[in-house]
């Protein structure tokens, strides 16, 4: 069995993905941004260097997907769970010869917050532009100019955003509900 994977286990333990964040400007007139904010900010680089060495600065294909959970998880909080995986549909799309089997790694990061408002806009900002970027962030004093971690984003046309409640047991995203 050959394992098409974009994520290094060993780096992301390494990295401790410790928290997200929003880039929005005011008017909501730029494509958005979603910083993972790691705690071990060079092993977070590592990562997105390496998504950048297989993916092009602009995720074409669309390898990586990138889902946003939200609303009162099944615990009755609420919040939002990013969650990040090889896309299955994607890879058997480029794939040559056609995988038989597939095993997938995954990440994911759960938020417990009193307001979405944040992902309201995110979410509202990506259908008006239909593009957004992903890219890593030191969560232990980053830069006052962000703009300094744009040289590693990640650009993406494709997120799947839906409510907890609309999740099934069957579903990729199955895996990244809070438990």
């Amino acid at each position: 069995m050959k394992i098409k994977n974009l994520f290094d286990q060993r780096l992301w333990e390494a990295a401790q993905w410790r928290e997200v964040a929003f880039l929005l400007t005011p008017d909501l007139d730029q494509p958005g941004g979603l910083a993972l904010g790691f705690e071990n900010f060079a092993a977070g680089l590592k990562i997105f260097t390496n998504w950048r060495n297989r993916l092009g600065e602009y995720d074409t294909r669309e390898l990586l997907r990138v889902a946003i959970l939200h609303g009162t998880t099944p615990a009755h909080e609420n919040g939002y769970t990013v969650h990040l995986t090889t896309d299955p549909t994607a890879l058997v799309a480029v794939a040559k010869p056609k995988p038989q089997t597939m095993m997938f790694w995954s990440q994911y990061f759960y938020k417990q917050t009193p307001s979405s408002q944040s992902l309201q806009w995110f979410i509202t900002n990506f259908e008006r532009h239909r593009r957004y970027f992903i890219f890593p962030l030191p969560i232990m004093r980053p830069a006052p100019d962000l703009s300094v971690y744009f040289s590693h984003r990640l650009w993406k046309t494709k997120l799947h955003h839906c409510d907890y409640s609309k999740v099934k047991p069957t579903d990729v995203d199955a895996i990244a509900l809070p438990r």
